[in-house]
């Protein structure tokens, strides 16, 4: 009977079992979820995410970030990512937001019991840096030339951005810029730089800045101003004149330096008063150069003294050379005066020459003789010279020491057109009676005498055919022709 009933009771047990009274299934819970620390944060942007680690018995539909000014973003905001489902750690971009700003974000994950989220991380993003000019000063203009200069600047600052390029920049006008092709570029930094300013003009003011260069564009120092070393007068001299006439001279000159600037004009200006310029209508233009010039001056009056003075013209003004004065002549080589033909003229280089009075050789209008010897032959007639002006005294030494028939005691006896006191030319006076021979008239190609001895037993001669001046014996025999000196 015992049994029979634990049987029964058991079955009864059994029963109850299969009819309804099963253990109840637990119902699910909010998935487990946290937020993953915020990276590469920039002023709009940055990473972030999260880590699911249980789904709370549920499948997570959905799982992100979210985020908000304030610090319990949810996912009823349109600012939130959607990264998938399942559990797992994931990574989220968030992206849009605003530069300089705090924001909090939260990881989430969402299953069929709800949304659980992370604790919030705070994000702050970063301030845009606006680009901002360097500072800089201009320095001071040195070393000016007619042709460059040095200057520079300071760059104090460079704006927070790399200075990209430095320099000067100049021009004839004010406020210059880097758009000029007059400018240089003296590195890519802060601090102190020099610039070397080439190809100027001369005599010009310019203006200049220092630059620099960043991202944010150009900065330009204060301006300053310079002016470039003016041209200064030519140097020159006077050439002696020459080649004087009644009516006409020739002269010149010689520029030593321009000045720095081109010649203009150059030539000589003359006048009867001193310190002749080219404000006067008596001079000559001889166009621009360097160098030695020649003019010719012409239109003179006779018999007057005459100065005159070189002049170059460049930029900076007129310079004139020394001055010089000759003496027009009242007298022309080859006319006929004082008893003979004028076969000189004195010039103001010469012995004797007397400035205001002209002086000279008048030659007699014919030979004296075809045929004479000198003279004295084996005699040292001492005190003879050979120079302009000596052949007078010459000959009186010859006629004091040698016997009377001689080459100069016929032109010391020669009276003609009423003059009486002429002489044997000295070597240098004969070479003047060679050089003018076709103005003076009356030579043939022969050997002429002077009264210039060489030693005791030869004297000096000259070829009217050759121009030859040498020593030949006292003893040959010879043409004469004698002069005077007026």
């Amino acid at each position: 009977m015992k049994y029979i009933l634990t049987i029964a009771a058991l079955a009864l047990i059994g029963l109850l079992t299969i009819t309804g009274c099963k253990k109840k299934k637990s119902d699910p819970i909010v998935a487990t979820v946290s937020t993953t620390v915020v990276t590469n944060v920039t002023d709009t942007s940055c990473l972030t995410g999260g880590n699911v680690t249980s789904d709370g018995g549920a499948a997570v539909t959905a799982k992100g970030v979210c985020w908000d000014t304030t610090n319990t973003p949810t996912v009823a905001l349109t600012t939130k990512t959607n990264d998938g489902t399942g559990i797992g750690s994931y990574v989220s971009n968030i992206a849009g937001l605003s530069p300089g700003k705090t924001y909090y974000v939260r990881a989430y994950a969402t299953n069929s019991a709800g949304t659980a989220y992370g604790t919030a991380e705070k994000i702050n993003t970063t301030t845009i840096t606006v680009p901002v000019l360097a500072s800089l000063l201009t320095a001071s203009v040195t070393s000016i030339t007619q042709t460059s200069a040095t200057c520079g600047g300071n760059v104090v600052s460079d704006g927070g951005f790399e200075v990209v390029a430095r320099g000067v920049c100049w021009s004839t006008s004010s406020n210059p810029t880097v758009d000029l092709s007059t400018k240089t570029t003296d590195g890519a930094d802060i601090g102190n730089f020099t610039s070397s300013i080439t190809g100027l003009t001369l005599g010009t003011t310019y203006y200049v800045r220092a630059y620099a260069t960043n991202s944010a564009g150009v900065a330009y120092g204060s301006e300053v101003t310079f002016t470039t070393s003016g041209a200064t007068l030519a140097s020159l001299s006077t050439t002696s004149p020459s080649s004087i006439t009644l009516t006409s001279a020739v002269c010149g000159g010689v520029i030593s330096n321009d000045g720095g600037a081109a010649i203009t004009m150059r030539g000589i200006c003359w006048s009867t008063s001193v310190n002749p310029t080219t404000a006067l209508a008596t001079k000559t233009a001889e166009g621009p150069g360097f160098g030695t010039f020649i003019s010719n001056m012409t239109g003179l009056t006779p018999g007057t003294t005459y100065y005159v003075r070189a002049y170059a013209t460049n930029s900076a003004g007129t310079s004139y050379g020394t001055q010089r004065s000759f003496y027009t002549t009242s007298l022309a080589v080859g006319m006929s005066y004082g008893g003979g033909k004028v076969a000189y003229i004195l010039q103001p280089w010469d012995p004797g020459y007397v400035a205001g009075v002209v002086h000279g050789l008048i030659a007699a209008a014919a030979d004296q003789s075809t045929g004479t010897g000198w003279g004295c032959s084996s005699i040292d007639v001492a005190g003879t010279s050979t120079a302009l002006g000596s052949g007078q005294l010459n000959t009186n030494l010859i006629i004091a020491a040698c016997a009377p028939t001689n080459a100069a005691t016929i032109c010391a006896d020669l009276v003609t057109g009423g003059y009486s006191d002429w002489y044997l030319p000295s070597k240098d006076e004969l070479n003047k009676l060679y050089l003018n021979r076709v103005a003076i008239g009356g030579f043939v190609n022969a050997w002429y005498r002077c009264s210039s001895q060489s030693s005791s037993t030869y004297a000096w001669e000259q070829s009217f055919s050759s121009g030859t001046q040498t020593v030949y014996p006292k003893t040959d025999l010879d043409h004469v022709r004698a002069v005077r000196s007026f």
